[in-house]
């Protein structure tokens, strides 16, 4: 049998907050860094965004700490900008996957939501006229 792949974070000499796993030398303050910043998302949208309420922060290590907001279902998902880009991304799935930017979080959940609703909408009006 083999075993799992550890990808618990431990704390390390030099600061290092990592998986044996990742291996990437993952700093805490950079771990720190994911998990404030993911909070403040995710207080943002709660504020923002009611309907999709309430927005949890979510932290993971994958060469390196990264973070989201995940909304209440866990359908909606919100990525903050990375790489020098200065958008949010979101991500609707339910069952097809509808993706939005914005550079402000709140815009891009609205545009994400809507886009999957007329969809919705076609969905309904496609299978009304099939069944005449």
């Amino acid at each position: 049998m083999t075993r799992a792949t550890d990808w618990t974070a431990r704390k390390r000499a030099g600061g290092v907050y990592c998986s044996s796993a990742c291996g990437n030398g993952c700093k805490r303050s950079a771990y720190d860094l994911a998990k404030s910043r993911s909070a403040l998302l995710a207080k943002r949208l709660n504020k923002h965004c009611p309907g999709q309420a309430p927005w949890k922060p979510r932290v993971w290590e994958d060469l390196g700490w990264f973070y989201e907001a995940v909304s209440a279902g866990g359908r909606v998902t919100v990525h903050p900008p990375h790489f020098l880009n200065d958008t949010y991304w979101v991500s609707v799935l339910r069952p097809d996957q509808f993706i939005s930017i914005s550079k402000k979080p709140e815009v891009a959940v609205r545009s994400a939501l809507a886009e999957a609703r007329r969809h919705v909408e076609d969905l309904m009006a496609q299978l009304s006229l099939e069944g005449h």
